[in-house]
């Protein structure tokens, strides 16, 4: 009984926590925003508010580390494995394509990328013919930079370069589908310059891989010989920060990905890609429901949409001509079994 009420005491806590505290601290650093005239002034008193729910939410000792050096970068603060970033207020804009913004896309790409956790599953699973990758290199005689580069393993070292590609954040122009055209022709481009046989393109969410070699093929796109997909939906670029997303990455996709590659590398897999009718239909769909495809946007606002207003919410459970009702919100996506 007593462990009984000591659980009911901690879950009560927890929903009264719950129910007021995102408000609290987003308050305390919207006023801090408004009073911050450098990013130090920022951090000081966003890390006193992050400790301040800490201790209301018995987290602590919380593991926090400020202006440390991590991989090849600097960071703001870190807190287990989310890294804060700031900006003095006023850096930012609405406009997404504004240069202060661009600019903190990248340093996000290198802070996610700086890992290196493709070279830490190349040194535990020696079986893969990979050696090493590099980020953000660039071709010879070229300023146009190289997103990732992943070379062979060979007796004494790094042997030639595998493969190489472009990655792009999900809600940026580029990176609504790996099958984007110009991303697609400057990866080829890059490849090409570097006598590289494979080069893939990948918005995280969806990776494409293509063989350079494919001669015959009327287009680049018909150069595809494999996909990957995440599995979860990535709509802008921090969402690539999200401990659940890493984990997934590191845990999962890459050791897959690599794995299938090598066969493909090493030439124990010759019969891959898709039939053109399913190979096309699914470019389509990546452009259709990818990040900031039509189809996803039009699915969130109808989501949001719903959630507020309950009337509309019945109207869009519209019943279909065998009598079910489709609930198109996507925490659901599921058929709903109706009466006719």
């Amino acid at each position: 009984m007593g462990e009984r009420r000591l659980a009911t005491r901690s879950r009560n806590r927890w929903m009264r926590l719950s129910a007021t505290a995102p408000f609290t601290l987003a308050d305390q650093i919207q006023r801090a925003a408004d009073w911050a005239k450098s990013e130090t002034d920022l951090q000081f008193e966003v890390a006193g508010a992050l400790k301040q729910f800490a201790r209301r939410a018995k987290l602590n000792p919380l593991e926090e580390h400020h202006n440390v050096t991590i991989a090849t970068g600097r960071r703001d603060s870190v807190y287990g494995s989310v890294i804060v970033e700031y900006k003095v207020p006023g850096t930012l804009s609405p406009n997404k394509d504004a240069a202060p913004n661009k600019a903190v896309v990248e340093q996000l790409k290198r802070y996610f990328y700086d890992s290196k956790w493709s070279d830490k599953i190349f040194e535990t699973r020696s079986e893969l013919p990979f050696h090493s990758s590099e980020i953000e290199s660039f071709g010879r005689g070229s300023l146009q930079r190289q997103d990732f580069r992943v070379y062979e393993r060979k007796p004494g070292g790094r042997g030639k370069l595998a493969l190489c590609g472009e990655v792009k954040l999900p809600g940026t122009q580029q990176g609504r589908s790996p099958f984007d055209p110009s991303l697609v022709q400057d990866a080829f481009t890059k490849a090409t310059r570097e006598n590289c046989h494979y080069f893939f393109t990948w918005n995280v969410e969806h990776l494409a891989l293509f063989d350079r070699k494919l001669w015959d093929v009327e287009s680049l796109h018909e150069k595809c010989i494999g996909e990957w997909r995440l599995h979860l939906e990535l709509n802008r670029p921090e969402d690539v920060t999200r401990p659940a997303v890493r984990a997934k990455l590191q845990d999962e996709f890459l050791p897959r990905f690599y794995a299938e590659f090598a066969d493909i590398w090493l030439g124990r897999k010759r019969d891959y890609g898709l039939p053109p009718s399913e190979f096309y239909v699914n470019v389509l769909e990546s452009h259709l429901a990818g990040p900031l495809g039509p189809v996803r946007e039009l699915r969130d606002h109808l989501s949001v949409k719903a959630d507020e207003d309950k009337a509309f919410d019945t109207r869009l459970r519209t019943l279909d001509g065998e009598g079910a009702a489709v609930d198109f919100r996507p925490q659901r996506q599921q058929v709903l079994v109706g009466s006719h």
